[in-house]
């Protein structure tokens, strides 16, 4: 089926519909749930791999689809064989998806490269570091928000279970995933959460998980959008549009606790910027809850 589908053997019908619309756009979206569901268990490093394995793979399929449907359109158009106008439309229409794909490539390049530093172990942040008060009861998170902080944050509680009440944290940000993971770690071990210095990105998801959330006084709690990888090197006008990853965000803000208008005020804050809030500004979004 494959030779003989890029070679325009099946019907025009068979081609654009089966082959190029059915068949491609299925392993598409299969592709992109794989892709999704890495990222919901594993590390951002397992996701810029699959991204890597699966985008060309994409890209294959997408040029095999396209080759055979426009084959199949041009035997069409002139053997006389079925209706010029389908053939015609087709063609049309795959050369319209031709140029879009050449602009999704240009922006590809630098994607692709973010992914293959990722992989390779780049993180967003400088190390983390984990150290206790001297009578436990405080853990002290320090650094980025990098690939392994909750598996740290877990074993760290774990050690001293029942005896660590707070966990208080002092970064920059990092990956939005392990976030919400140290997010899970907190609230699963009912622990409080405070900032001593300053709390940025996904580090607020780390703190909206503690039962109790305080701030020191000039503590600086930061929010922005999440931006997905190698986003940042794209131009503005090819950067993902808002609209569903902007509303799962701002979904994730309010499963949190805070209130909607905040979690919206947020997600319009553009991932290069960050919005600190006034210390009234998080009493009243129940950010802090003292």
């Amino acid at each position: 089926m494959i030779i003989r589908h890029l070679k325009g053997d099946y019907g025009l019908a068979r081609s654009y519909w089966v082959h190029s619309v059915l068949v491609a756009w299925a392993l598409l979206y299969l592709a992109g749930l794989a892709v999704g569901k890495i990222a919901a268990v594993g590390s951002v490093r397992y996701v810029s791999m699959a991204v890597l394995a699966l985008e060309p793979l994409a890209l294959l399929v997408w040029v095999w689809s396209t080759v055979g449907t426009f084959m199949s359109a041009i035997k069409q158009l002139f053997s006389g064989d079925g209706s010029r106008f389908w053939a015609l439309a087709a063609i049309l229409s795959l050369t319209l998806g031709c140029i879009g794909m050449i602009r999704q490539l240009a922006a590809l390049g630098p994607a692709m490269t973010a992914h293959f530093e990722v992989a390779m172990g780049e993180q967003p942040g400088e190390s983390f570091t984990l150290t206790f008060s001297r009578d436990h009861r405080e853990l002290v998170f320090a650094g980025g928000v990098n690939e392994g902080a909750a598996q740290a944050l877990d074993q760290a509680v774990m050690a001293h279970l029942g005896v660590v009440r707070t966990v208080v944290l002092d970064s920059p940000g990092g990956w939005m995933g392990e976030g919400r993971r140290m997010a899970e770690v907190i609230r699963a071990h009912n622990l409080n959460t405070h900032v001593a210095q300053e709390c940025m990105s996904a580090c607020t998801l780390a703190l909206l998980a503690g039962h109790e959330r305080t701030a020191d006084e000039g503590a600086r709690v930061g929010f922005h959008q999440a931006r997905a990888i190698g986003e940042d090197r794209q131009p503005a006008t090819r950067r993902r549009p808002s609209g569903g990853s902007r509303r799962e965000e701002e979904a994730l803000y309010v499963q949190a606790g805070v209130s909607p208008a905040f979690a919206r005020q947020v997600v319009n804050v553009p991932f290069a910027q960050m919005w600190v809030p006034t210390r009234q500004q998080l009493l009243d979004a129940q950010v802090l809850t003292r």
